[in-house]
């Protein structure tokens, strides 16, 4: 676990602790390490969410599946983030979503419970890990409320600029680089494909947006 501690000192979780309380903690949380290649799915929706995934390395999306096999992507996943830990929060028995590897990734797991229930050992850092997953929850219902701002515009077109001008405003640039396709653009748009398609043409041409892939430029 020790290769680890560089990286876990940048994950919000962890904010304010010690690198020396680092292996007590990491023994009281029962962490645990695995493997998922591109493609896995480290937490399938149905699935009991008992745990909280820390990505270390690679990157995943968090998708819903509507009753007639529609997919939609909630949000990405990136190095250092969370996942689970809402539905562990407030104890659901089964997951929502499903979370999807978009690259080889390696995840540690562990047990939330001990996380927000001080231990008999009182450890003292258990007060710092309460008050840094309520700033995570804070933050992820920050980026909810962004994401519903999108929906709620009416046409593809205006989603899709209100999409991209939270990409320029996060990043603090015109031309950015967004972390979906074509295609993954559409599923978290909750908008057709060729639809989105049109759109991005009509921008271009309209001398609103440039792009080549998924690098874009607000003009």
């Amino acid at each position: 676990m020790q290769k680890y501690f560089p990286l876990l000192k940048k994950v919000t979780l962890f904010e304010n602790i010690q690198e020396h309380e680092l292996p007590h903690m990491l023994r009281c949380l029962h962490a645990r390490t695995a493997q998922y290649k591109k493609g896995q799915l480290p937490l399938v929706a149905g699935d009991a969410v008992p745990c909280v995934g820390i990505i270390l390395c690679g990157q995943a999306h968090v998708m819903r599946e509507d009753m007639d096999g529609n997919r939609m992507i909630i949000t990405e996943l990136h190095e250092c983030d969370l996942f689970g830990e809402t539905f562990a929060c407030i104890e659901a028995q089964h997951s929502p979503v499903t979370v999807a590897a978009v690259t080889d990734m390696q995840v540690m797991w562990i047990d939330y419970r001990r996380v927000i229930t001080a231990c008999s050992s009182a450890c003292g850092f258990h007060a710092r890990l309460i008050g840094n997953m309520l700033r995570l929850l804070a933050r992820k219902n920050l980026k909810l409320n962004n994401r519903l701002e999108i929906l709620s515009k009416r046409s593809v077109r205006e989603r899709l600029l209100a999409y991209l001008e939270l990409q320029a405003e996060h990043t603090g640039k015109r031309t950015f680089t967004i972390p979906f396709d074509r295609n993954k653009l559409a599923d978290y748009l909750c908008a057709d494909r060729s639809a989105v398609w049109r759109e991005m043409n009509r921008l271009k041409q309209e001398n609103i947006l440039a792009f080549e892939k998924n690098r874009f430029t607000l003009l």
